[in-house]
This record gives structure tokens, sequence and C-alpha cells, in this order.
């Protein structure tokens, strides 16, 4: 059985300022970032429950890609939003 992954437009958002943070620094950096999240957050398609429980939040999952943290959350309100650690 797998399910379908989407992004809402918050999680966009979220995403193109991430972006615009990480091509400050090395212009190959935003483009390896996500294309690491994408095969992430879309393998959670096939294993929605891989990853651990966010510690502060059990609606939430988190995944480490590189040196950042990405939340899942089993709410509807925003499934994907990351931050560094």
């Amino acid at each position: 059985m797998s399910y379908r992954v989407t992004f809402l437009d918050t999680a966009k958002l979220d995403m193109d300022d991430i972006e615009e943070y990480l091509s400050q620094f090395y212009p190959s950096t935003a483009s390896n970032f996500f294309t690491m999240l994408k095969d992430k957050v879309l393998n959670l398609g096939v294993f929605p429950f891989m990853y651990p429980e966010y510690e502060y939040d059990p609606h939430f999952r988190k995944m480490v890609i590189d040196d950042y943290h990405a939340r899942k959350a089993n709410r509807k309100e925003r499934k994907v939003y990351g931050g560094r650690k």
C-alpha cells in the first residue's frame, strides 16, 4: 500500500525561503538539499512511519537531511517544513 504525498502551499512557501537562504552560500547547496528533501519526503508515501516521532509533538515525524531537520505533520495544516538544528 502506498500513500500520496503532497506539499501544501504553505510548505512550498517555506521551501522557497529555505532555497533563497541556502543559495546565498554555494550555488549547488540549494539544489543538492532539495534533491535530498524530495527523495526522502516522497519515500514517505511508501514508508510513512519510518522516521521517529518529533519529541516535542507526537503529531510530527522528524527526518534529518544533511545538517537540517525536516518535520512531517500528521495533521493537515502543514505537512513539511524544516529548519537548522
